[in-house]
């Protein structure tokens, strides 16, 4: 006897099958086949719905990219090298799409403009150190902090002796 779960128990008597499948009649042999098929059909997908991963909540990050100027600086002297580090950064993005991480990203231009203040003061810049200047960002999903660092890791950012900020966006409800 072979029980079958899921919501719904369903028991098979195999020896009660073998002694149909003996029984003359083709149509009857054809209906407890189709019957037992369907059966084995139905417990296959019950259990591959049991098995199947639970969707973890995914949470949003945002990754700022700073530094590594003089890496790329140098990098575009040679189109050849500047190509190969472009095809990282597409590889990588491409992985975090593939995992159903990657969300949105883009570099930045390096001009712009600063409010600061109660007076909302408009100065151009942003007036900081190489290394401190953002000079890109990526949106992602992840299912933690953990997960996002470890996904960063992997940045061509770091070929380059950048820095990758991960922060999580905090969901307002409203």
């Amino acid at each position: 006897m072979c029980q079958w779960g899921g919501k719904r128990r369903r028991t098979i008597d195999s020896l009660a099958v073998l002694n149909l499948l003996g029984h003359k009649s083709p149509e009857l042999i054809l209906n407890s086949v189709s019957s037992f098929l369907t059966l084995i059909r139905y417990r296959l997908q019950s259990t591959a719905s049991n098995h199947t991963l639970r969707r973890v909540a995914m949470k949003e990050f945002l990754l700022l990219f700073r530094g590594g100027e003089e890496g790329m600086t140098a990098a575009q002297q040679s189109p050849e090298k500047f190509q190969q580090h472009m095809m990282k950064w597409k590889t990588w993005m491409e992985s975090l799409g593939k995992q159903g991480k990657f969300i949105a990203g883009q570099p930045l231009s390096p001009e712009g403009s600063v409010i600061t203040g109660t007076r909302r003061v408009v100065t151009d810049g942003p007036f900081v150190e190489g290394k401190e200047i953002v000079g890109g960002y990526l949106m992602m999903k992840a299912t933690d902090l953990s997960d996002a660092i470890e996904s960063s890791k992997n940045c061509p950012i770091f070929d380059y002796d950048g820095v990758v900020e991960v922060r999580e966006v905090q969901q307002l409800s409203m």
